[in-house]
């Protein structure tokens, strides 16, 4: 055997160990029902925390439970579509008493449990909307083999919004979302949408998952991007029909006429605070911008609850009146 072909043999087991590799990681994030998916599922609580930090957390742990307590008692049902590719995906709705045409429709974040959404929809609620948060595919009940990162999710969201525009053709829609729901959020509104969508609202989403599958390389694993990034998106591409580049807030928003509320914390590490003002420029639509200060990531409510609601509904206040 020659020299090129040890050569060659050493380089074809280092692309299969790659690949490989690439493969498990692509599990251990974007499958949750594999036999890796459960990786990402440890809670970490820090043990030191800084003022900013203590008063967040304590103003989480009054809120979960306001919001635990409000999904008890609040009436609500369970609903369904089936999505372009034959998804069965699943709703949480929750209906005013009185006929409201006021809508919010809530994007959670990865591997976020519903309890998340009561947290926001709660203060829709008592705002006199109606709340529908939808589990996005792999999430509770929804069915799907990969979490798609809120890219092939905006077709969903689109369809969960043509869904309420049929049974109340007068809805005014709300779009929040958080983390992902964020990123799928600015998604969303890069699409067709009906003229009901009055705004939305997005927390702390990514540019594109190409740039936060880099920083967590970087930031949280601790190793160089090449080539492990690269190869998990052409495995996505493979197994789950996107790629990370093409999965782009940054694109979307570009293109987007609906009105927008960009917020982030000032101190997340996880999706970077400097995201947002790549998505809040690369924005067409009206846009507004809240750099909650002290804020780790998705915290921004609980870091400053009046400061974010306040400035959340005098957003949204301004848009309906121009309806």
């Amino acid at each position: 055997m020659v020299w090129w072909q040890i050569v060659l043999i050493i380089l074809a087991v280092i692309v299969l160990i790659l690949i490989i590799v690439a493969n498990i990681e692509l599990d251990i994030i974007l499958a949750p029902k594999s036999i890796f998916g459960n990786v990402l599922k440890t809670e970490w609580h820090p043990v030191l925390l800084t003022p900013a930090q203590r008063i967040c957390e304590e103003n989480r742990i009054r809120l979960v439970a306001q919001a635990t307590q409000w999904d008890k008692t609040t009436p609500h049902t369970e609903c369904t579509i089936k999505t372009f590719d034959g998804l069965t995906l699943y709703a949480t709705e929750y209906m005013q008493q009185k006929k409201s045409h006021k809508w919010v429709v809530l994007a959670h974040g990865f591997h976020s449990p519903l309890k998340e959404s009561a947290e926001y929809g709660m203060y829709y609620y008592a705002k006199g909307y109606n709340v529908l948060a939808p589990d996005c595919r792999t999430h509770g009940k929804s069915e799907g083999k990969y979490v798609t990162m809120g890219w092939i999710d905006r077709k969903d969201y689109v369809q969960w919004i043509q869904e309420i525009v049929a049974r109340d053709k007068d809805a005014k829609i709300v779009l929040h979302g958080v983390s992902m729901g964020g990123a799928a959020v600015m998604m969303v509104t890069g699409e067709t949408l009906p003229k009901n969508v009055v705004c939305a609202i997005e927390d702390c989403g990514y540019t594109t998952v190409w740039d936060q599958f880099v920083s967590q390389a970087k930031n949280v694993a601790h190793l160089p991007p090449f080539p492990l990034v690269p190869l998990c998106s052409i495995m996505s591409k493979i197994r789950c029909g996107y790629s990370f580049k093409e999965a782009s807030s940054l694109k979307q928003v570009a293109k987007s006429v609906t009105p927008t509320l960009f917020i982030h914390g000032g101190n997340d590490n996880f999706v970077p605070t400097a995201m947002v003002y790549r998505n809040y420029g690369a924005a067409s639509c009206p846009r507004d911008i809240l750099i909650v200060k002290d804020a780790e990531h998705a915290m921004s409510k609980n870091q400053d609850p009046d400061l974010y609601w306040n400035k959340v509904f005098e957003f949204i206040g301004k848009q309906e009146n121009k309806k």
